[in-house]
């Protein structure tokens, strides 16, 4: 990625949708930044009908320098939304906020790159934050509660990070996600984004919390049910594991991944067509020319007669 003296150092990456309630007090917490690096705020609102745009548009005109609008005229879904702006992202590093969200701390962003410059085997870091609710009150004084771990290369990210922190609390280099960027847009999400930036580098923790995840009904991840999130889940496994460079490095952990969360879909669901196509797709996943697949099929076998035999002394 090669960057034009006219790019900012940092691009701040804002994805907004009926966010009016709380979006003044996310602008302004960018805004107040105090930092010695240029930085351009790139915000996408994808259609808000409750006043979000007039409230963008009149930031925009108090501070043209800072802030990029790009307002889609019709709703293109959050994924599609959030891609607009990470492609007009042409800073060194990408810092992030939904619109919903918003920083706690004057200083994140020289914090954060004064860690990235220091640190080049580092290709992003992240921190705690708070959760609040839709009245700003504090719920939760800690998000991330990994706190075991400071730096999390592919493997730690893929098998233990799950991307459990806070978007807001993310800073990164964009030449990392501009590298894999055909990959990442094909299905973004915040794990995806994690998967392909440790392709260059490890994301790092930085003990400190500086921004708020607010917790409130219309939140699209938040909002979802065990359910959704389950086949989500399934999504990113298999989009992984169809991925050759990510299945020859973590085939069996995925594996087992995709198993599991086909299993739950088919467990809690209650639809019967939607069970018979998980089903259906299950086992066309299975390779019956893998040893492993014996190993687990003749593992649901076995709890199978166990728990019958309990039945029976019972």
């Amino acid at each position: 990625m090669v960057q034009k003296s006219t790019d900012p150092f940092i691009s701040i990456w804002m994805v907004t949708y009926n966010h009016a309630r709380f979006i003044k007090k996310a602008l302004d917490s960018i805004l107040t930044q105090e930092t010695s690096h240029s930085f351009k705020l790139i915000i996408g609102d994808d259609c808000s009908t409750d006043g979000t745009q007039t409230i963008l548009k009149e930031y925009k005109s108090k501070y043209p320098s800072k802030i990029e609008l790009l307002l889609n005229n019709e709703n293109i879904g959050p994924s599609d939304n959030a891609l607009k702006v990470y492609d007009s992202c042409n800073g060194k590093y990408t810092a992030m906020c939904e619109g919903d969200d918003y920083w706690t701390d004057s200083k994140k962003l020289e914090k954060q790159i004064k860690y990235l410059e220091e640190n080049p085997n580092s290709v992003g870091c992240f921190h705690n934050s708070i959760c609040v609710d839709e009245n700003d009150l504090i719920i939760s004084e800690q998000y991330f509660k990994l706190n075991h771990k400071k730096s999390y290369d592919q493997e730690a990210v893929i098998k233990e990070l799950h991307s459990t922190y806070s978007t807001a609390s993310l800073v990164f280099r964009t030449y990392a996600l501009k590298k894999e960027f055909d990959f990442f847009k094909k299905k973004p999400s915040d794990f995806m984004l994690d998967c392909v930036l440790t392709n260059h580098g490890n994301l790092t923790y930085l003990e400190e919390s500086m921004s708020a995840y607010r917790i409130h009904s219309s939140g699209i991840w938040q909002g979802s049910t065990l359910l959704s999130n389950s086949k989500i889940s399934l999504e990113r496994f298999l989009r992984l594991y169809n991925h050759d460079e990510y299945r020859k490095k973590y085939k069996r952990y995925l594996w087992s991944k995709i198993l599991e969360h086909y299993n739950r879909i088919i467990a809690i669901s209650e639809d019967p067509k939607e069970i018979k196509a998980y089903k259906a797709a299950r086992l066309k996943f299975i390779n019956f020319m893998e040893l492993r697949s014996y190993k687990y099929l003749l593992g649901k076998v076995f709890k199978s007669l166990r728990k019958k035999s309990r039945s029976i002394v019972n």
